[in-house]
């Protein structure tokens, strides 16, 4: 079993795969701006907003659990991204916040206070549940980590609000 994972790991790294979201997911740049943007309405107009990052805790493959692999990321989060598409408003945002958070996606929820965010994920987590991914010609699924940031008294600019939503996120995922 070292030696298959040993052949895997180093066949990935020789691709140099990169994980690729789909065209419709905003990059890094164009996230971090239109969060910075909110962020200053935030602060301006005291509008409500909230942002989820989902990353992929686990595999869990007919013969057990795993972390996942770059490779495995690579076939995940195009259907991830397509669920959580499925489940968000015209106003919400979705995407990358690119190195380091580039295995996970990000999500920015326009005048969706913390309450909302929290039902939001709950219809998430239920439909990853009830859906299959074909990861090594079989049929797998994820345990997801989800995390919710929302502004708080000490979040000042871009910075700190994702410092925060990172921590929020490392907590979910311990």
């Amino acid at each position: 079993q070292i030696e298959q994972i040993f052949d895997r790991l180093t066949r990935q790294v020789a691709s140099g795969k990169k994980i690729v979201l789909p065209t419709a997911a905003l990059g890094s740049n164009n996230m971090l701006f239109l969060l910075n943007r909110e962020i200053k309405q935030h602060h301006r107009y005291h509008t409500p907003f909230s942002s989820l990052m989902l990353s992929v805790g686990e595999i869990i493959m007919p013969d057990g659990m795993r972390k996942p692999l770059r490779a495995d990321l690579s076939f995940v989060l195009p259907k991830l991204f397509s669920v959580l598409k499925s489940f968000l408003r015209d106003i919400d945002l979705i995407g990358s916040l690119g190195a380091p958070d580039e295995h996970c996606l990000f999500a920015l929820l326009a005048m969706t206070p913390l309450d909302g965010a929290e039902i939001l994920r709950e219809r998430i987590i239920k439909k990853i549940d009830e859906t299959s991914f074909d990861i090594d010609n079989q049929s797998a699924k994820v345990k997801l980590v989800i995390s919710i940031a929302v502004p708080s008294e000490s979040t000042k600019d871009l910075k700190t609000y994702l410092d925060e939503a990172r921590k929020m996120h490392a907590l979910a995922n311990s």
